[in-house]
């Protein structure tokens, strides 16, 4: 699978120069299992205190407000943030969060849950981006990255089955001691790492974000209206994303027919990533980047209202496994739409990817609140499907609105009094 050769691929060409990469690398795979499998239980614990999955839904969507919060203040609590600070706090974070998750019993327990787990999620995040840009040299960023990216796609593809396998009628003790187990081993990777850089020093000096001004505010507004298509379709394929994290755990735990073998749904809209990475040039060469994730969006969404044609539970899996597909070509299309326009207008590439940041977190504070209350008002199944719907809407509507190509030329509001 093209995943793994990329792995295969960094490892011949840089051999063991990347130690400190390859630490992170067994972190984040390790991390991303001990995540992903509190992802998958946090509906049903929460569902099971007899709270409803439109307030489920709620309570999620509190976990990207927080990250989003979070990330405001974040130059302003870290005034010298790197990779060590912030991965030693969301240890300490993330040792206490499965703690508090499993005693949680109030709904206000429950958001100040997922507030911790939106915290220590952005600095997750933060901290991979200050890894790679501090000690890893800049032509090798983009190798670096798809290496870090391959193993985040095998630890959220591997935890759902881990989930499913220790899950039985309800869930008890045993994800919980299992998420400790995993973030152990990712804590003994974060010792090798810390001892790794403390041997070499880093390439790199990352600024510091300067505040924001009114003139910036003027420029971020202009900037989000020239690539406001590019913004919905991010938010469109999160609230896909998050569809599948909130309700696909509460669909899974209702097919007793299947047993274990029903956590393979999720894992099968996860699969994709690590194969589909080599024809998304090509695709995007043929069509264009915005026409292929657009289309791609489209496809995707048909497939989801086929949940309400298909009463198999195996033809379901099979869907999921073709949604995750289309969802894997829209994802990095889109997202190389940014990097365009950043490297056209590398003077504005701050409010690009800021834009990007708020586009995602909005898409995952919709998206687990409308999939809850479709549930409750449709049922799980018809939820995948309305979301379906929604999608080709937001799709054709992007066929009309998107433009071929968009020019990133802001007007200096100095130059427009003279």
């Amino acid at each position: 699978m093209r995943g793994f050769k990329h792995v295969y691929d960094h490892i011949r060409k840089y051999g063991f120069k990347h130690r400190a990469l390859y630490a992170m690398a067994f972190l984040i795979l390790f991390w991303t299992i001990f995540d992903g499998i509190l992802e998958y239980i946090v509906p049903l614990v929460i569902t099971g205190e007899a709270v409803s999955k439109t307030m489920m839904g709620i309570i999620i969507g509190t976990s990207s407000i927080a990250g989003f919060l979070f990330d405001i203040l974040l130059c302003r609590i870290f005034k010298n943030a790197t990779v060590r600070r912030m991965y030693l706090i969301l240890f300490v974070i993330c040792a206490f969060y499965p703690l508090i998750l499993w005693q949680a019993n109030t709904i206000w327990l429950y958001i100040i849950a997922m507030a911790i787990w939106g915290i220590y999620y952005d600095l997750f995040n933060v901290g991979r981006y200050d890894f790679v840009g501090r000690y890893v040299k800049k032509e090798e960023h983009a190798s670096s990255f798809g290496l870090l990216s391959v193993f985040t796609a095998i630890g959220y593809l591997l935890s759902p089955l881990i989930a499913g396998f220790v899950i039985q009628e309800t869930v008890v003790f045993t994800p919980f001691i299992m998420s400790w187990f995993f973030l152990g081993i990712s804590f003994i990777f974060f010792i090798i790492l810390l001892f790794t850089l403390k041997n070499g020093k880093a390439n790199n000096v990352i600024p510091k974000e300067p505040e924001v001004k009114r003139r910036e505010l003027y420029i971020w507004g202009q900037i989000g209206k020239l690539i406001f298509p590019v913004l919905i379709m991010t938010l469109m394929i999160n609230v896909i994303d998050a569809t599948f994290w909130t309700i696909g755990p509460l669909l899974v735990e209702s097919w007793a027919d299947l047993g274990i073998l029903g956590s393979l749904f999720i894992s099968a809209y996860l699969l994709p990533p690590l194969f589909m990475g080599w024809i998304i040039g090509p695709v995007t060469g043929l069509l264009g980047k915005k026409r292929t994730a657009i289309i791609a969006l489209l496809l995707a969404s048909i497939a989801l209202i086929g949940f309400f044609f298909v009463p198999s539970h195996i033809v379901l899996i099979i869907l999921a496994l073709f949604i995750g597909l289309f969802v894997s070509v829209a994802y990095p299309a889109n997202n190389s739409t940014y990097a365009d326009y950043i490297s056209e207008s590398e003077s504005v590439g701050t409010e690009i990817e800021s834009q990007a940041d708020i586009a995602t977190n909005i898409g995952y504070v919709i998206g687990p609140i409308l999939a809850g209350f479709l549930a409750d008002t449709f049922g799980n199944i018809q939820a995948f499907g309305t979301i379906g719907i929604i999608g080709i809407g937001v799709s054709l509507i992007l066929f009309l609105i998107t433009p071929r190509k968009i020019k990133i030329k802001i007007k200096d509001p100095k130059h427009e009094k003279a």
